[in-house]
Order: structure tokens, then sequence, then C-alpha cells
């Protein structure tokens, strides 16, 4: 296994080269997803560093809104994994890469450990390990999705309860609980999706083994599946209190499924499995032990796929009459109104693709190794060659319309605190920040970033969930200037600003900057062509505005 998770980094560091040589100061993918985990990753290890765990779930986003850090994946899991590189060096970037690569060496050697136990073949489940972990899904669609990558403790948990199933010794339910719990606070998103799925591999080895006659074994399965909602209860209640409060439903319109035509386009890099898995078919009839494996797999192979199309399956655009079997979960299961991305089952489906090629090799094994080895070998090219896009994205800027592009330097993601952002850092603990402009989401990303660093309370955000409050200030404050009234009673609640000069492309954030000094807000920094002022005290705009009028007049009776 160690073998294993060492090819597995080296062709990761390949595969996404320069990356490991910019560890500290790069991100794989763009400035979107990564930058966003990175903000959450630096909240939730700073609380944990400094014991604050008091509000641990109001995320200094959106303010004043509660429960912020639940509006999206809180990556507890990952954060915990890279806790002692970010307690020493205090880099978020950093942190975030290691986090990457773990989910890369830990989805390799889970899958091995799975393959390799399921089918009987190293050479067939080293094979899987690069078909499960570099897929196109993972290296193109997911590469900035950090939770959709951290696959790893559900495989984990199907090995450990194989092995329960195998040697009847608790340790390995133990192991099974630990592996779903830490799944849980990893991807609330890989909890649901992964349910059904492993309820499936459960009855399958319950059945298999002939162990489903056994009182005990029952009994011990269900005190684990206890165990483990117990566990992750406080977790979800979270959630749980957001989905009701905001009414979080997604429609079927809105569901992120992939399509017939999605599949389509990724058929070459599946090439290799398509040859070997019918080989793998075949041989699974003479060779009595693939069979178990050859037939859960294509059942666990065929509900992956079905799930992934949604509800409604599509091809070129038009809804078949094919009933989509996550239906089911989407009508019936409590709380996948929510979710919206089915499209995430492709990485299972990847996954036993990748145990498919290794049945395949198997049955080539037994009649002869070294012939294996060459298919293998061979198939990994094929599919490497189809698979890996070159070069890989780093650190992409998303353009914002009506603003400069990109960003102004100082604004880019480094382990520093900008000028402007260390004398937010000297502000008292409860100030709050609005930054304008405001409402962009690629600027509001890199405000967050910065304040997992200097940890005020912000107004703007950016989540999977955007609160009423939030998106009644964004249509004000996204053109202050257009109704300076609205726009001073939208910021009801900020106690500081941040005017990002140099972000417009006119003369707006002079502009700006006279309104918020009209109003009384007083300067206290400049840096980099970014302002930041403090707020008066609030009250009505519109007394302040006609106290101002009157003391006009009487200046000037005229």
């Amino acid at each position: 296994m160690w073998a294993t998770c060492l090819a597995v980094l080296v062709l990761l560091c390949i595969i996404t080269w320069p990356l490991a040589a910019q560890l500290g100061q790069s991100l794989p993918g763009d400035y979107g997803d990564p930058l966003f985990v990175t903000w959450v990753m630096g909240w939730v290890n700073g609380r944990i560093i400094d014991g604050a765990f008091q509000g641990f779930w109001d995320a200094n986003i959106f303010f004043p809104e509660r429960h912020t850090l639940a509006y999206s994946e809180s990556f507890i899991g990952q954060s915990l994994m890279v806790l002692p590189v970010y307690w020493f060096t205090q880099n978020a970037i950093l942190s975030y890469n290691v986090a990457f690569i773990l989910t890369f060496v830990l989805t390799g050697a889970s899958t091995f450990l799975f393959t390799r136990a399921l089918v009987g073949s190293v050479v067939g489940a080293m094979v899987a390990v690069i078909v499960a972990t570099f897929n196109e899904y993972r290296l193109v669609w997911s590469l900035a999705h950090l939770h959709t990558l951290s696959l790893h403790w559900w495989l984990f948990a199907l090995f450990s309860l194989h092995r329960y199933f195998v040697t009847d010794r608790r340790r390995y339910l133990v192991a099974t609980a630990a592996s779903l719990v830490a799944l849980h606070l990893s991807s609330v998103y890989y909890t649901a999706y992964c349910a059904p799925l492993f309820v499936v591999f459960a009855l399958a080895e319950a059945i298999r083994s002939g162990r489903w006659r056994t009182g005990r074994v029952w009994l011990e399965l269900w005190a684990t599946a206890a165990v483990v909602t117990i566990s992750i209860s406080p977790f979800l209640l979270p959630y749980m209190a957001v989905q009701q409060r905001l009414g979080v439903e997604r429609s079927i319109a809105e569901l992120n499924a992939a399509t017939l035509d999605h599949w389509a386009a990724v058929l070459p890099g599946l090439s290799a499995p398509l040859v070997l898995a019918p080989i793998g078919l075949v041989g699974a009839v003479f060779i009595h032990r693939l069979r178990y494996a050859m037939a859960l797999t294509l059942v666990m192979l065929a509900l992956a796929f079905w799930l992934s199309l949604g509800v409604e399956v599509r091809r070129g655009g038009v809804v078949l009459d094919w009933p989509g079997l996550y239906t089911v979960l989407y009508r019936y299961v409590p709380g996948f109104t929510a979710l919206g991305v089915p499209h995430r089952y492709a990485s299972m489906v990847f996954l036993f693709s990748g145990v498919a090629t290794a049945i395949g090799l198997a049955a080539i094994e037994w009649r002869s190794r070294r012939a294996a080895q060459v298919v293998a070998v061979l198939a990994l090219l094929v599919f490497l060659k189809h698979s890996v896009p070159s070069p890989i994205m780093l650190n992409f800027a998303w353009p914002s319309p009506d603003l400069v592009n990109p960003a102004p330097a100082y604004l880019t993601p480094h382990n520093a605190l900008p000028t402007i952002y260390q004398a937010v850092d000297s502000l008292r603990p409860t100030a709050v920040l609005a930054e304008l402009p405001f409402g962009d989401h690629w600027y509001d990303l890199r405000y967050m970033y910065f304040s997992a660093m200097h940890r005020r309370q912000l107004l703007n955000g950016y989540s999977g969930i955007f609160p009423p409050s939030y998106l009644a200030r964004q249509r004000v404050l996204a053109r202050p200037l257009l109704d300076p009234g609205a726009s001073a009673q939208a910021l009801a609640g900020a106690t500081h600003v941040v005017v990002h000069r140099a972000a417009w492309t006119d003369d707006t954030g002079a502009r700006v900057s006279a309104w918020l000094e009209q109003f009384g807000a007083t300067l206290i920094a400049e840096a980099d062509e970014a302002a930041l002022y403090e707020l008066p005290v609030r009250e009505n705009y519109a007394k302040r505005r006609l106290r101002r009028d009157v003391r006009s007049r009487r200046r000037d009776p005229r």
C-alpha cells in the first residue's frame, strides 16, 4: 500500500506541475471554490487553535446571519487533517494544497485496499487506483471541489465492512464507524449520496458471507449505525436549522445532473475499462472467486450511473421517457431536496469502472501474470492519455463584469496581510466590515480569504446559499451611488468600510469615498488605492441629511 501512495504522489506531482513547487502560493483550479475552502479551513482551524468553540458555526460572513458555516460544506475533516500544517505555518494556501494532495493519496490507498480485498489481484488493484484517482471527472470537473475529491473515507468504510464480514472482528466495525463519521465531516454531500450504495454493499456482503441469518450481526450493524448517527448529529443539526430557517430546496430544474451526452463525451477516457471489463465478465464465469466481485461491481456501477442522471434523464437537451432513479431519493428521503448535484455520483462510476478493470486483469492474471502486467501498463497509458488535461489549471481568475480584471495586485491571495488589511487587523475584535465593491462573487471571495487572517465580521460573503439579507444589500450596494440613502441604510450593522478604489474601471471608487465622507465616515487608513473608513454611529440617514440641509440654509439664508 505504501508503494501505491508513493506512486500516486509522484504521478500527482507530474500531472499538476508546477503546483508542487508553489504549494504556499498557488491554488489548483481557480480563485472560486478553492479560495472559498481556504477561508473555511482558516476559520475552522483558527477556532480550534484558539479553543473558541462558542459561535463555531457563526462564521464571519453575511453578518448578522447565524450558522453561516453551514451554508456550505464545513470541511472540518480536511481541516483536522492539516491542522498541524496550519498551526505551524499559518498559511491557508499551503494547508489547502496539503489537503488537496492527501485526497489523492488517500483515495489511492483506500481504492487499493478495497479492490485487492474484493478482487484478489495486486496488479488489478493498482490499475483501479489510477482509474479511480486520476479520472477526467476528478481532474477536470472536480479539481476545484475539495469535498468532491474526498471520496476516500467511504472507500475505507467499504473495506472495513468487508473485513468485518470476512473475519467477524468487531474492530473493523469500529473502523467502519470512524470512516463514516470522517466522511460526514469531509462532505455532507457524500454522506447522503454514498448512503444508498453503502446499504446495498452491506446487504450484499451479509448475503455473500451467509451471516444475514445471524441475529448478532444485525445487532452489531444497527449499533454501528446508531453510533454513527449520534456522532454526526451535532454536525448535522446546524444544516437542518439553516434548511428550515431559509427554506432551502432545489427544484428539479436546478438539479445539476449528468446527461447521456456528458457520458458519451467521456467514453474515450473509459476505453481501457470498457475493454477489460468484458474480459472480467467472461473470466468470472470460469473463475469462482471473481463471480461475486463482478456481480457486485456491475450492480454498484449501474446504480451509480443511473443516479448520476438525476430526476430527469436527458439526451440532446430532450427529456427521455426513462425514469430517473434519483427521483426516489429526491422525493422520499429527507434532506435530498436541498442537494443539487447528482452528477457527483460520477466519482463512484469511475471507482467501480476501475474495479471492473481490475477484475478483467485478474482474469488475465489467472492464465499469465506477465500478460496481465503488460496489459495493465498499456491500459494505464491509454487511460491517462485520454483523462489527464494538459496543462492543469492554476490560479485562474474569473472576470468580474464592470470591474477591473484582474483584481488589483494587493488582492491576489497570498500568505501575508496587505497593508489595508493590517489596518483592519488593528481594529477592535467586534468591528464589522463592509467592503466595496459589494456583491461581486470573485471580489467577495478575495475579501473572505483575507478575513480568515484578520477575523473581523463581514457584511460580504459567498457560499452555497445566499441569505435574503445579503441579497437585499447586494441589490443596493452593487451600485451604491444610484441611491445613496438606500445604500447608507444597507450598511446598517457595519462599523467600518473598506473602499477598493482601484477595483472600478472609472472614478467610481473616488466618488464612493466622497459619498462616505459626506455622511460622516472618518478615513483612518489608506494603502494601495484602498481606504478604510470608520462609520458614524448609526442613525436615520434621511434625518441626518435634513439636519445638514438645515445647517446649510442657516449659513446661507438665500
